[in-house]
């Protein structure tokens, strides 16, 4: 029973050192997975105007809110570049639907991808760092024109003009009556939405004044330490509208580290949990390697006199710290086959059946058998064979 016993904690141990070193290396790759925005000299705040949504009045304050705004950040000293925008990259958002390119017509029974929709004022991908691949950006007299124009990513030209120029296409709504068309000027390159570990989906950007929704966020590119820029932006808002509160202030770096929060703390209650098997582990070699000991005192006094020297003694009790071990780690083993798919779901960048991190989980493995029956075998070692004869 006590066997049986040690043998799932080590199994346990197993598993969770496992997990932990999956999870450290998926963490790692999640880190150091390139974006192509900026991090370190970009500046984020949330602001949230009056006014309903599609309200034609509140709509067009919002509008010159924000063109005042960006104007007012673009004369600052230390800024280079601001902009508006209404979702961040890793972050998601609502805005969403299906589109119908040149050639398509509406089918309500055909299955279409969803798009992602992004409202930017002029200036937002230069402020953002994100890379212009063909074509130009939206310019600032183009929010209002009957012509609507649209910027999409990389990802966007893969699927639907693959091998083609997408500068100069059309895309509308995919409806009956589309409420809007727009004509493709520029191409960038993607930026993953939901996440630093997932896929950039096919995006469409478009002029802010189309959708001018009331909460939005300001993005401003300084030269230098940029979070000293944080007073004189307040200053601004506040300059057009004293009772117009500003929140949410982040670096992009922020935001960054923001959207990988979730696998931190995912890492760091695996961690916890294999550091307290590993002791509990330990603790239950230990006892049965001590018990084991004290049960067989006789024997090994009958040992020592018929020749046995201590380091047979001690090589006997550290066999079987190692027999309790192996059959730890081949339960360890099924038990992580059985519940790799739990897992599999967290990884980013690494196999579940990757080799480092099983060899560092059977070699915990092997040192917590191994220094929990250390202090055993020594005492096997000096055990005075006279009274283990006596039975004392």
């Amino acid at each position: 029973m006590l066997r049986s016993l040690a043998v799932a904690q080590l199994a346990v141990v197993f598993l969770l050192t496992n997990g932990a070193v999956l999870l450290v290396k998926s963490y790692q790759n999640v880190l150091n997975t390139p974006q192509v925005f900026d991090t370190d000299q970009v500046l984020t705040a949330n602001i949230s105007l009056a006014g309903g949504e599609g309200d034609p009045v509140a709509d067009q304050a919002r509008v010159d809110f924000w063109e005042s705004i960006v104007e007012r950040c673009d004369a600052l000293p230390g800024v280079e570049r601001s902009a508006v925008t209404t979702k961040l990259p890793l972050e998601g958002g609502s805005y969403n639907g299906s589109v119908l390119v040149e050639g398509e017509s509406y089918d309500p029974e055909r299955q279409t991808e969803l798009i992602e929709r992004s409202f930017v004022s002029p200036g937002y991908f230069e402020a953002m760092g994100i890379p212009l691949l063909a074509g130009r950006a939206m310019e600032s007299n183009e929010g209002t024109d009957a012509e609507r124009v649209a910027v999409v990513n990389r990802a966007f030209v893969d699927l639907y003009w693959p091998n083609q120029n997408a500068l100069g296409q059309r895309i509308r709504q995919d409806a009956e009556h589309s409420e809007w068309s727009a004509v493709v000027v520029g191409v960038v390159e993607n930026v993953r939405q939901w996440g630093a570990e997932y896929r950039a989906l096919p995006e469409i950007y478009q002029p802010y004044q189309h959708y001018p929704e009331p909460d939005s966020m300001l993005i401003v590119r300084g030269s230098g330490e940029v979070t000293k820029l944080v007073p004189a932006i307040r200053r601004q808002v506040l300059d057009l509208d004293a009772n117009q509160p500003i929140s949410n202030v982040r670096t992009m770096e922020q935001v960054l580290s923001g959207a990988t929060r979730g696998r931190q703390f995912l890492l760091l209650l695996v961690s916890l949990f294999a550091v307290i098997a590993v002791l509990l582990a330990a603790a239950g070699v230990f006892g049965i390697m001590s018990h084991n000991v004290a049960q067989r005192t006789r024997e090994i006094g009958i040992r020592v006199a018929f020749g046995a020297v201590p380091a047979d003694l001690v090589s006997m009790v550290l066999r079987q710290a190692v027999w309790l071990a192996g059959f730890g780690l081949v339960v360890g083993s099924v038990l992580f086959l059985l519940s790799g798919g739990v897992i599999r779901n967290q990884l980013y960048g690494v196999s579940s059946v990757a080799a480092l991190p099983l060899a560092t989980g059977a070699l915990i493995l092997l040192i917590v058998a191994f220094v929990a029956s250390v202090v055993p075998a020594m005492r096997v070692g000096r055990l005075d064979p006279n009274r283990a004869l006596r039975g004392d």
